[in-house]
């Protein structure tokens, strides 16, 4: 592997990551919320309050997301693609603390290959376009062990000072795991060397005040709008606080999660993680107390905030990306090593044919996308072919010193996110009613004050997004009614129970437009399949009305 070859991959990915940016509308809950946070944030020039609505005031995550958004959308303009830009952008920075990392601890062609690897998993390609605060984070976390690996190697001030400058980035972003995260990394790293000094060296109070000094803004403006419970908030109950059982959010997932998670979210990488991690503990029992130069950043990173996440009452599957970054470069490690040492017999036969396997099943999945939603254009249909003959031929003719199975897992993923990319995500979009009616909003130039969203119970922020208005709500016929004294007619957008309301208040109709709607972050078979997709779409409804 050159850094020739590795650039031009990951000139590819970033293609991939830009066209999904583009052509992928956004979707509820999260991605929608933060945006209209930012829209408000930049619309109002107010940077030190956060709120979602106007009347709604914001306190669930710090503000490094939306203070980039607002910064980006008072540059660009405020669309889907330019709210998606700085998360990819620290994701590149990611990518690239990752090969550092990587090159660091192993060998440049460890470095090489664990930016690929990170760059390419499935979970990253998702979060390039499904914008959360853990993009930013991961981004932020790995630029600082690596800084402060660096630090602990060279002892240059430069690389202190970066180190935890990173560490006040990902507090601003994600809150205190941001310092616990490298501390879980590199803490017992030094600890399994033996390193005392290291790990007692009195500049760490040094790196305290370094992370002070960058909250100041976060702490500042959360006090203000929030005051000594936004602060105990945002550094107890937020994070902590899912582990002591003060934080209400509790869901029923169980200690093994983040495991299940892990694997489909790693993919196509999984096999070559399992296998890399479960080789590094082998060798941490052998090596310990014999070889001091052997690392277990990795393995204590993973290991330990795979515990301490599990220890928490409320779960979702993105928050693991954060180890990701260690996780490619264990893979990277093995990798490289199988290039050299592994011959493909015994175990090593039942990887190779296990993940030769898993590769043709992304292949048929690429096939079955295309079924599901059957109007790509000719040079996407082009493009896969392209790309799957390309498999076909490195799997059976190519030589070279880059492993064939890494050859052709990497060209599978390609293709595979290319085609969620340009075909299965944006074939979705229609059946979001809220985005659907937003742009209707937008492009008939409809204000946001002669809207009123009725009826339903839970308001989500996609209509807002792409109507470019945060649009009232409310639950009571007479907020419509004193508008409609006012204004003689207006807009009210619902769903069937509330158009049925509607008509037995005694409203005229003077127009109505209906939406098909799907919640498609929760997809099901019966709504995959064309054949059975209509029943499970429901009705959203834009109508002028006016008082009979």
């Amino acid at each position: 592997m050159t850094r020739g070859n590795t650039l031009a991959i990951l000139i590819l990915i970033l293609v991939i990551y830009l066209i999904g940016a583009y052509t992928i509308d956004l979707m509820d809950n999260d991605a929608t919320q933060y945006y209209t946070i930012s829209m408000v944030m930049y619309e109002s020039g107010n940077f030190m309050e956060i709120s979602w609505r106007p009347d709604h005031n914001y306190l669930d995550k710090p503000p490094m997301l939306f203070w980039l958004n607002a910064f980006f959308f008072s540059i660009f303009g405020a669309n889907h693609f330019v709210y998606r830009l700085p998360s990819i952008l620290i994701n590149l920075l990611g990518i690239y603390s990752t090969y550092r990392l990587g090159r660091k601890l192993y060998n440049e062609e460890t470095g090489l290959y664990s930016a690929i690897i990170y760059a390419s998993c499935f979970g990253v390609f998702i979060f390039s376009h499904d914008v959360r605060t853990d993009t930013l984070m991961t981004g932020f976390m790995i630029f600082t062990i690596w800084q402060l690996y660096e630090y602990l190697q060279q002892r240059k001030a430069l690389n202190f000072i970066l180190g935890f400058v990173g560490i006040g980035l990902s507090i601003l972003t994600k809150g205190p795991l941001g310092l616990v995260i490298p501390a879980l990394a590199l803490g017992p790293h030094l600890i399994y060397q033996r390193r005392w000094k290291d790990v007692f060296r009195p500049e760490w109070l040094l790196g305290l005040l370094i992370i002070g000094i960058v909250l100041i803004p976060m702490i500042f403006s959360v006090y203000t709008q929030h005051g000594m419970h936004g602060l105990r908030f945002h550094f107890w109950t937020q994070s902590f606080g899912r582990i002591t059982g003060e934080n209400v959010w509790v869901d029923n997932t169980g200690p093994l999660f983040f495991l299940h998670s892990f694997i489909w979210s790693f993919i196509p990488w999984t096999f070559f993680a399992l296998i890399a991690y479960a080789k590094k503990w082998i060798g941490a029992f052998k090596n310990y107390g014999k070889n001091t130069n052997f690392e277990v950043i990795t393995l204590s990173g993973i290991t330990l905030v795979f515990i301490v996440m599990s220890m928490s009452s409320y779960k979702l599957p993105h928050y693991t990306y954060v180890v990701f970054p260690l996780v490619a470069i264990l893979s990277g490690a093995y990798i490289q090593q199988t290039a050299k040492e592994v011959k493909w017999e015994g175990f090593g036969k039942v990887f190779y044919i296990s993940q030769n396997v898993f590769n043709l099943l992304l292949w048929a999945a690429v096939i079955v996308s295309f079924l599901i939603f059957s109007d790509a254009s000719f040079w996407i249909y082009l493009t896969a072919w392209f790309a799957f003959s390309y498999y076909f031929y490195s799997s059976h003719y190519a030589q070279g010193k880059v492993p064939k199975l890494f050859t052709t897992t990497i060209v599978t993923m390609l293709g595979v996110a290319f085609i969620l990319n340009t075909n299965f995500y944006p074939g979705l979009n229609p059946y979001q009613g809220r985005v659907e009616a937003g742009k209707y909003i937008k492009e008939q130039n409809i204000a946001a004050e002669d809207v009123m969203i009725y009826n339903f119970d839970v308001h989500k922020a996609t209509i807002d997004v792409y109507s470019g208005r945060i649009i009232p709500r409310t639950w009571h016929l007479s907020a419509i009614d004193s508008l409609l004294v006012e204004k003689g007619s207006m807009y009210v957008f619902t769903d069937n129970k509330g158009l049925d309301s509607l008509h037995n208040g005694n409203y005229q109709f003077i127009q109505k437009k209906t939406f098909r709607d799907y919640q498609i972050s929760l997809l099901s078979l019966p709504f995959l399949n064309p054949n059975t997709r209509e029943g499970m779409l429901n009705d959203l409804h834009l109508v002028k009305v006016a008082r009979e």
